[in-house]
């Protein structure tokens, strides 16, 4: 549900139900006004709820305040005791676009800000032996593809100098704390989280297990020949240093390609 709060500012409310059965749907989750949250409890449902919000801020007509924010449990007393328990599970996004920086034309800017707790997307189902409900399909996360246990910062510089020519650079720089096989620190989640399956109940934080940092570099220039042909041009550099031996590398890519009335390809993670 989306609405303007005034001339530049739109807000959003917006929430979904993962099913955890291998067969059957409550007819009550069609219901447009009440929250599935409420209609899980009053259910004794085994299914995951998650609710959120977003907004978007137009400032001055040349910069964009966007942002977001994720609940898929929480529990207040144990926020404010400040154990680190495992099931206050949240994500959020704050992200600012600038346009025609420093009143140049066609030069934009974007920086961006995400971060996901432990264990978020994933739950445990009593309705099914050793599975989990999670925030995915097809074997795919809805969400971010590095899953949950992570922070991440972006910045994006665009450039048109002449007509037909555009120029994109981007920089993420991402630390998460990755899994081991058979034990998840809240990165996997595809991994059955519950107080019985994780290592710890409390003492749990931001990017806890093998901390994996990855920067990656990104240059692409993109020519317009005829309408909707374009030759792009493209370097890409990543690095990844982890306390996890296996999962420390360096790459780099270097591409050339045509494309016709399809958009590009991106490897962003």
């Amino acid at each position: 549900m989306n609405f303007a709060v005034s001339k530049n500012l739109d807000l959003g409310l917006f929430e979904g139900v993962i099913l955890s059965r291998n067969k059957g749907f409550e007819l009550q989750y069609l219901n447009p006004i009440i929250f599935y949250r409420a209609i899980e409890q009053s259910l004794g449902s085994p299914d995951n709820a998650v609710v959120g919000a977003d907004f978007k801020l137009n400032v001055a007509r040349t910069a964009q305040l966007y942002g977001q924010f994720l609940l898929d449990e929480f529990n207040f007393g144990e926020i404010t005791a400040n154990k680190g328990w495992w099931g206050n599970k949240l994500g959020a996004q704050l992200g600012l676009k600038y346009i025609d920086a420093f009143k140049i034309k066609n030069l934009d800017l974007q920086g961006e800000f995400n971060m996901v707790m432990p264990y978020t997307y994933t739950h445990r189902s009593p309705a099914i032996t050793d599975s989990a409900a999670n925030y995915t399909h097809y074997n795919q996360s809805m969400a971010h593809p590095l899953g949950a246990n992570f922070r991440e910062i972006i910045f994006v510089i665009r450039y048109q100098p002449i007509k037909r020519l555009n120029t994109q650079f981007k920089w993420f720089n991402t630390a998460r704390g990755a899994d081991t096989t058979g034990q998840s620190w809240g990165s996997d989640i595809f991994f059955p989280a519950s107080a019985n399956t994780i290592p710890k109940e409390y003492g749990n934080s931001m990017m806890q297990g093998y901390r994996t940092e990855v920067n990656l570099f990104e240059l692409r220039c993109s020519y317009m020949l005829y309408h909707n042909l374009f030759i792009d041009l493209h370097g890409t550099y990543r690095k990844s240093v982890s306390e996890l031996s296996s999962l420390n590398n360096s790459e780099v890519y270097i591409g050339a390609g045509v494309r016709l009335n399809i958009a590009r390809r991106e490897n962003e993670f």
